[in-house]
């Protein structure tokens, strides 16, 4: 039996949306000062330049916490959370032309990065002395359509101990 290529896509594209949207939530708690609620089937992942990290195969995610105080000792200028958005945005290589969105209580961009062929979705959180980026990466095209209604209810999720 031969399948075309479009079929095959077809059907990774359906599994992954079944992995995703057919889990239940489960909380994960204990990372470095925060909660989330996510679908159960992710798992910790290591990334060294993050506070936690989290992947199911199909859709990471990561969150990152600043210290207001390191900030400052860098030099950069970050007196609320739209300066560290900025300030995140300069210091990522994040195209110049993205949209920071501050609709539905969340302060948020969506890029796609076409070297790694993902597209982003950073929401930025400020909890008084530290500063954090949740961020949840998944397959460029119409993946993050398809995921956007979990990614937000993801980043509502969000607590802080």
């Amino acid at each position: 039996m031969k399948y075309t290529k479009k079929a095959l896509l077809m059907l990774g594209i359906l599994l992954a949306m079944l992995s995703i949207t057919g889990c239940k939530a489960k909380r994960y708690s204990d990372l470095g000062g925060m909660s989330i609620s996510m679908s159960e089937d992710m798992r910790s992942v290591k990334n060294k330049n993050a506070t936690w990290a989290m992947t199911n195969g199909y859709i990471n995610a990561v969150g990152i916490k600043t210290d207001s105080d390191d900030l400052e000792k860098t030099g950069l200028e970050v007196n609320s959370l739209a300066d560290y958005v900025a300030a995140y945005i300069k210091g990522n290589d994040i195209p110049d032309n993205v949209t920071v969105n501050t609709e539905d209580n969340f302060i948020y961009f969506t890029y796609n990065n076409k070297e790694s062929r993902l597209t982003y979705v950073n929401f930025f959180y400020d909890n008084g002395d530290y500063y954090w980026l949740v961020s949840f990466a998944c397959p460029m095209g119409n993946t993050y359509d398809l995921y956007r209604k979990d990614i937000f209810k993801w980043a509502d999720s969000v607590k802080f101990n």
